[in-house]
């Protein structure tokens, strides 16, 4: 995550997992010398979200997922 953040200028990154319940974790610092100017921290975390909603039996992809993942890299 540390590479992605460097490459892409950023001080944040988040993997991704699909999980049966949501689970927002902590940002943990890494290693400092994010290209970010504004910032000395390098934050990386693990993310989790239930991704599947179920109706009338049938199971499909839950809507709005994009916003949980903003939330999950919202302020911690």
């Amino acid at each position: 995550m540390y590479a992605y953040n460097m490459y892409w200028e950023s001080n944040r990154s988040m993997l991704l997992y699909p999980s049966s319940k949501d689970v927002n974790t902590d940002f943990g610092k890494f290693h400092v010398g994010s290209p970010n100017e504004t910032s000395n921290e390098n934050l990386c975390k693990m993310g989790f979200l239930n991704i599947w909603t179920q109706s009338n039996g049938m199971i499909s992809l839950k809507e709005g997922i994009a916003s949980e993942v903003i939330d999950q890299f919202g302020e911690n």
